[in-house]
């Protein structure tokens, strides 16, 4: 098994057990949805687009470095939002192992609200910020945060 993530051509094929163009309902569709990513032992950053009636459009691995570093990367998960005309973004940080997903760092907090306040500036919405270590998750928009 490779150590990079990867995103298969069509990232619709490998998409079950959620249905091609079925709203997202919060964190666990999401995470249904990225069951097929594998980024083992490696953090990974995603931006899921979703339409207006909050469908995914497209995944997008945006960033695959140390997070602490992004501060100035926000433009980047806008970007593919912007290219596929989203109305909404679900951003998805998967962490390696050694991390719990479910306490968020000074630095997660201060992205998180970059993400959101840069959103409402382009009226494209950050819906949800999740982090996963692909066993437990923390989902913002669950804890109120959104």
């Amino acid at each position: 098994m490779s150590s990079a993530c990867t995103l298969p051509e069509n990232p619709h094929a490998c998409c079950l057990p959620m249905a091609y163009g079925s709203p997202v309902r919060g964190p666990d569709d999401i995470l249904r949805y990225l069951k097929w990513i594998v980024c083992p032992g490696r953090d990974a950053f995603f931006v899921l687009t979703l339409d207006a009636g909050q469908r995914i459009i497209q995944p997008h691995m945006v960033l695959f470095k140390d997070m602490s570093k992004t501060m100035n990367c926000v433009h980047e998960v806008y970007r593919p939002a912007m290219e596929d005309a989203a109305m909404f973004v679900v951003v998805v940080h998967t962490l390696s192992r050694d991390k719990d997903p479910r306490t968020l760092s000074q630095e997660d907090e201060e992205l998180i609200h970059h993400i959101g306040d840069t959103g409402m500036v382009l009226e494209i919405p950050l819906l949800d910020y999740i982090t996963t270590d692909g066993i437990n998750h923390f989902s913002c928009s669950d804890e109120g945060m959104m």
